[in-house]
């Protein structure tokens, strides 16, 4: 989700034309319901892809793209 997040404020803002409580309030929340201090934080954290990794490694998945069943998680997402 994170680096979903990170992708889409790439994608979306434009320095003097976009802001990021617009591209929050019309791209992520509808998509990612946080708050929009969460997506703050998200955005200003310098080494998210090492964040992400190293949650990976103490969960003690292999990589990023390969999901192991956690039975805590709702199953919200299936088909992802």
């Amino acid at each position: 989700m994170y680096k979903n997040i990170v992708a889409i404020v790439k994608e979306h803002y434009e320095e003097g034309y976009s802001t990021y409580k617009g591209i929050w309030e019309k791209y992520v929340n509808p998509v990612y319901p946080i708050s929009y201090q969460r997506f703050i934080t998200i955005i200003n954290t310098p080494s998210i892809d090492r964040m992400i990794q190293s949650e990976c490694d103490r969960l003690g998945r292999d990589n990023l793209h390969v999901k192991k069943e956690d039975k805590r998680q709702l199953k919200l997402f299936e088909n992802e």
